[in-house]
């Protein structure tokens, strides 16, 4: 494990979704699927409702299942040893989760009974699970089966998985290592600031606001009704919940592929890039459709994986604040363009928010800001606002002063 640990500190470590193609599936496989996930959910419950968890053994293969008023005995047929080795431990995790909130003072409850358990870890490659190609083995299923995604494995060293079930199918997320490269030479690139808003979701400090909103369909609209509809805890209650959360799904993997895309040319094209801590919870209370249509929180959670990312406190006055002399006044929501009430300083305000946000960024680690001559600084711009347009479903364009070379 020492050995193993020290390797890994020199790996780029990646995770890779893989789609099992449900129609090469047998119809005995396809039963021995819904088995797993079915007597996963009655472990952990089973697990869940005893005094003690963390004397529990992993070696049960008969659990007790609440039907109604009464328990009944239930078979463990599917799942392996170390599938219930992973549930137990992700139970424990749990606990242990939970127990670190409640000491850093947040107010927590119980953990809950599952009504559905939808991932499975696969803890050793080559043993729970095995790769062939294009095909892939899980343990205690006899079949092969088909995936698609294999290519964008090429390289790279498999470790643990997790067999994940969706509406939309099947899939096993392969956690991948492999050597890191050598850095490439780096084209001239500036520093940037960010700022967050509602009406236009993100404002570079470069002049590039980006526009972007995937709106519930007509489809999840008559989905909804149709669920609402229908029995508690009835059947067809069930299959009417399955086809919303399977629309729900397509629509937030639309939204994340965005988000994938835009933190990933902002982190190919700044420096340092540095973003304010703004309460969006807070913004989804006040416009909860809105910001349910942009997924801003996964643009400001993938900008807290990058290195040279820097986050400004909550309270910097962005907006209020004058840039030249330093004056605060409040400004309302349907003012776009600030003007300051003591110096005359006039700049869009959401412009103006990220250039403030790019300079207490640099502020607060000591940083100059790179400078880039007016040739490499035009270049850069034109570069990002094309790469963004080139992302379905966002809009980017230019917030550009009369007398600006971008014109």
């Amino acid at each position: 494990m020492r050995e193993t640990s020290e390797k890994r500190k020199g790996q780029v470590c990646r995770v890779f979704e893989l789609k099992i193609i449900e129609n090469k599936l047998n119809r005995a496989t396809k039963e021995i699927f819904d088995r797993i996930f079915l007597e996963a959910k009655w472990l952990y419950n089973h697990w869940l409702a005893q005094e003690n968890i963390f004397d529990l053994s992993d070696k049960i293969t008969e659990v007790k299942v609440k039907v109604g008023d009464k328990y009944e005995t239930r078979e463990l047929v599917f799942l392996s040893s170390q599938m219930k080795q992973s549930i137990l431990d992700q139970l424990k995790q749990n606990i242990f989760n939970l127990a670190k909130k409640k000491k850093s003072g947040s107010n927590i409850g119980r953990l809950k009974f599952k009504s559905f358990y939808r991932s499975i870890n696969l803890k050793q490659f080559d043993n729970t699970y095995k790769i062939s190609g294009n095909y892939i083995r899980i343990q205690g299923i006899k079949q092969w089966l088909r995936v698609n995604g294999m290519e964008q494995t090429e390289g790279y060293e498999f470790s643990n998985a997790k067999f994940i079930s969706k509406p939309s199918g099947y899939y096993l997320n392969v956690t991948c290592y492999r050597e890191k490269q050598k850095p490439i030479k780096q084209k001239a690139k500036p520093d940037i600031g960010i700022d967050f808003g509602v009406k236009t979701q993100l404002t570079l400090s470069n002049g590039i606001e980006v526009n972007y909103a995937i709106e519930a369909t007509k489809r999840m609209r008559r989905y909804c009704a149709q669920a609402s509809n229908k029995t508690l805890s009835s059947r067809k209650r069930w299959k009417a919940n399955e086809r919303l959360r399977k629309e729900y799904e397509h629509l937030n993997n639309i939204k994340k592929d965005i988000t994938n895309k835009v933190v990933h040319i902002l982190h190919n094209e700044a420096n340092i890039i540095s973003y304010q801590n703004d309460n969006i919870r807070g913004w989804q209370r006040i416009w909860g459709r809105r910001m349910f249509n942009t997924r801003l929180g996964g643009i400001k959670a993938g900008l807290k994986q990058i290195p040279t990312s820097v986050e400004v406190e909550t309270f910097f006055p962005s907006t209020k604040q004058c840039p030249e002399c330093q004056h605060k006044q409040n400004v309302s929501l349907d003012e776009r363009i600030f003007v300051c009430e003591c110096c005359g300083f006039t700049r869009h305000r959401d412009w103006k928010s990220a250039e403030m946000i790019r300079d207490e960024g640099l502020l607060k680690i000591g940083v100059e800001r790179t400078k880039l001559t007016p040739v490499e600084s035009l270049a850069s711009t034109q570069r990002i606002l094309r790469r963004l347009n080139a992302v379905s479903n966002v809009r980017a364009s230019l917030l550009v002063e009369a007398g600006s070379p971008l014109l």
